[in-house]
């Protein structure tokens, strides 16, 4: 007998209420399940713990209130909750997304070299994609698709989050590392690095510099990622309970 709370089915993840078309990818469907590392920047600002003024437009948008399919919530909530659909993303996500592999293996073959075992580094594709999302084994709400992983020369589990933006970040975003932090928390892992491509998602051909930063993992992030995933999943809850 499957533990509800568990159910990975199509129909258990959508009210029966809801006028969404349901998606034919089951890696969307599972991530209807639980909160992924990509959606914790909304999650923090609709839940009061950062300021919408200090995310990408995108992000605000996931996190205003609005009103769909006879519901009314956050963005985030209602998609999670089946009634309201994901954002499909743009055609610079596209070139991004796209480009990530040929991210992997430029930071591989310069930057990596001097800070973990080159041989270790493993590309997300490496694992069969119904594997994923990775759930985290203390808050099962919390689910990570990485980009990468690897060792360092101590055999320590490093993760690798991998971003193709369309500027010019000279620090790290928070709404970054909270996502890296988070595949940190899933996997085990002792820390990890953002890779930035600068302006790689600008065209298919743009080769803009490589940087990275290192990520410690923190405990208080984590927890306070976890409690946040907690606190939006009631809210998901509720919202499925309305009629």
């Amino acid at each position: 007998m499957t533990d509800p709370a568990l159910d990975m089915s199509t129909d258990a993840l959508y009210a029966p209420t809801a006028t969404v078309e349901k998606p034919t990818d089951p890696w969307l469907v599972r991530r209807k399940h639980s909160f992924g590392g990509s959606d914790l920047a909304a999650l923090f600002v609709l839940l009061g713990l950062r300021e919408s003024s200090s995310v990408p437009g995108y992000i605000a948008d996931a996190a205003k209130v609005m009103r769909k399919s006879g519901r009314l919530g956050p963005r985030l909530i209602l998609e999670k909750a089946g009634f309201a659909k994901p954002y499909a993303g743009n055609e610079s996500m596209r070139i991004g997304s796209a480009r990530e592999p040929e991210l992997l293996a430029a930071w591989t073959s310069t930057l990596a070299t001097s800070m973990v075992d080159t041989t270790t580094v493993v590309p997300a594709s490496a694992v069969p994609r119904e594997c994923y999302p990775w759930v985290d084994r203390e808050c099962p709400r919390l689910a990570v698709t990485p980009d990468a992983w690897c060792r360092d020369v101590w055999s320590s589990l490093l993760t690798v989050e991998l971003k193709c933006s369309r500027y010019y970040e000279s620090a790290l975003p928070w709404y970054w590392r909270v996502q890296a932090m988070s595949q940190i928390a899933v996997m085990g892992a002792s820390g990890g690095f953002v890779v930035l491509g600068r302006g790689w998602s600008r065209a298919e051909d743009y080769m803009g510099e490589v940087t990275h930063w290192e990520i410690e993992r923190n405990e208080s992030e984590i927890d306070e990622i976890r409690d946040a995933v907690v606190k939006g999943w009631e809210m998901v809850e509720r919202l499925r309970e309305m009629t």
